[in-house]
Parts: structure tokens; sequence; C-alpha cells
């Protein structure tokens, strides 16, 4: 739970107030941990230490539901000219980034505590003439493979020769994880897989 400063708190339960609550989208590209910033409003947003572009983006609500679905919103911005989709295409459609949405009071944008902050896993991106849809979600826990280690019989599950699982320190330096390649090398012992599971015949 995040602890507002007074400030913040004071401004909050004004009766009336000339400050107004400012959206600010931050964009944190993978791998290369480059940011895109954007502020819903009409001139840029100058708050924890960096500038936030003035831009327009909508963001819908997280319907309500008893599914126990994942939630899932879309976040719209303007694409007139094809600007924005120009960045995305340069940043790999924004594969595998996350995207933090803020809320910020602009009487307080001398405290670094927003009012309020979600982050989210970019889905999917989709652009138009006029538009760039951006779907915000979740990772989905039920999507995994289970169990996590996949079971084998003849192919070794360890993802580092030589490491501290495997074991080997002999000479060799590549492996095909295959049953017969580490009894040749004297390691079948740690070799990271079961023999013998499901009736599979190991080829020796």
């Amino acid at each position: 739970m995040i602890t507002l400063p007074a400030s913040i708190v004071q401004e909050l339960h004004k009766i009336s107030s000339d400050g107004s609550i400012i959206y600010l989208a931050e964009i944190v590209i993978t791998p290369t941990s480059e940011h895109i910033r954007l502020a819903r409003n009409v001139d840029d947003v100058a708050w924890d230490g960096q500038t936030w572009s003035k831009a327009w983006f909508e963001i819908e609500t997280i319907p309500e539901g008893s599914s126990g679905e994942i939630p899932e919103l879309y976040m719209y911005t303007s694409n007139i000219g094809g600007l924005m989709e120009g960045e995305i295409l340069s940043r790999n459609d924004l594969a595998d980034s996350k995207c933090t949405l803020y809320l910020v009071n602009s009487n307080c944008l001398d405290e670094t505590t927003p009012v309020f902050s979600t982050t989210f896993d970019v889905m999917k991106v989709m652009c138009d003439n006029e538009t760039v849809k951006i779907k915000l979600s979740t990772y989905n826990p039920y999507l995994q493979s289970f169990p996590a280690w996949r079971i084998h019989g003849s192919l070794c599950q360890y993802p580092v020769f030589k490491g501290s699982r495997c074991g080997y320190s002999g000479a060799a330096t590549t492996c095909d994880r295959a049953f017969l390649t580490c009894l040749n090398y004297g390691n079948s012992a740690r070799f990271g897989a079961f023999p013998g599971i499901m009736k599979e015949v190991v080829d020796v």
C-alpha cells in the first residue's frame, strides 16, 4: 500500500482545488530498458526527475466480472501522421515491454510519490491511420506448463552444460543432451532426465 505524502493527502481532501489529476504512461522497452513517457496533458509534465511528453491517450476501465479471468484493458493514443506507429515499429512492436500508469496531482509535482500507480505487460499493439491500440494485461499463471520442468526419459533438461547441476568437468566443449553422449563423457550418474520413464527405451 502506498503511503501518500501529507501535501498530496491535503490536496486530495480539499473541498475546492485548482489542481487536477494528470495521467502519465511509461512504457519500458525490453531488452534496451529505453523509456517512452507520455502525459495526458496540453503541456509537457516534469515529474520524478523526468520529462513526460504531452500527448492524447485514453485508458479503458477494467470490466467487472466474476469469471476469474486475468484483468486486461486497452490504451488508445493518437497515430495521426503515423508518428506513434513509427515509434512502435522501431521498437519491435513493444514486444515483452511493460507499461506503468501513474496518477499525479498537478499541484504536487515536486513529490516523487504518485497518487496511484499500476504496472501491466504489453500484450499486443494494433495500429490504424488514426489510433494506436495497446492491449495491457498481466502474466497469466494458468498458461504455465505444469510441471514447470518437463519430464523426459532420454533428453537432459539441464540448461547449462558444465553448470552446477550438470557437474561435468571434462575436456568436451559441446553436448547434444543425449543419454549416450552423457554416458560417453562418464557423467551418466548426473544425467538430467529419467531413463525408463513411461516405458521409454533408451538406445545406448
